[in-house]
């Protein structure tokens, strides 16, 4: 068996944390299409995990859901700075969009972040190509994990089929009608009412 260089070693080290902190409990590059599953020893509930390692960076972004609950949270190999009320500080990027900030809470060892809104995000997810996703490390600077979403396409399916929910992505989403607005003659209907006065002055006799 060939010796491990000091760099081959460490970088075995990091994914094997990365993988242990999103609870898969082997070594391997997870790449978005397959769906794991695990059962609760007490109810019986079954949950399903889909996994993406990031193409550049230190980060594994992982889809996690049960019949009534859904979770979308990015795992590190070491520790994210702390922010306020146990909500990191970090950054997201969606092909050529702009850098988008949230605040997303903490998992209690730290080396991971949950995504507030899980379904909004995995529509996001299913809509773009690339996500990039920035974050402050402890006592480390600000580090971005890049991944590539190709092979959710394929992985998505499963995990709805799975657990029984439905990711719309944002360019099905209809769009909300909007009434017009802004200068110009307006006539009752549409959604514009009649007006009604504030005041009504009573005549004098």
């Amino acid at each position: 068996m060939a010796e491990l260089t000091n760099e081959k070693a460490a970088l075995l080290k990091s994914l094997i944390g990365v993988f242990l902190v999103a609870g898969f409990g082997h070594a391997q590059l997870f790449n978005g299409k397959e769906i794991h599953s695990t059962t609760d020893e007490m109810d019986g509930t079954k949950t399903y995990s889909l996994a993406l390692s990031a193409t550049k960076g230190n980060g594994m972004l992982v889809l996690r859901c049960s019949p009534k609950n859904v979770e979308a949270y990015v795992a590190f190999d070491s520790m994210v700075e702390s922010g306020d009320y146990g909500s990191s500080d970090i950054r997201l990027k969606f092909d050529l969009g702009k850098p988008a900030r949230e605040w997303w809470p903490e998992s209690k060892d730290y080396k991971a972040v949950f995504a507030p809104n899980p379904e909004g995000l995995i529509s996001q997810l299913s809509a773009a190509k690339t996500m990039m996703f920035e974050h402050a490390e402890f006592h480390g600077g600000r580090q971005v994990a890049t991944f590539d979403l190709a092979n959710l396409r394929i992985g998505l399916p499963k995990l709805q089929a799975a657990c029984s929910i439905s990711f719309k992505a944002e360019s099905e989403q209809p769009e909300e009608p909007r009434e017009p607005f802004g200068g110009g003659i307006f006539r009752v209907g549409g959604g514009v009412t009649a007006p009604v006065p504030l005041f009504r002055p009573e005549p004098e006799y």
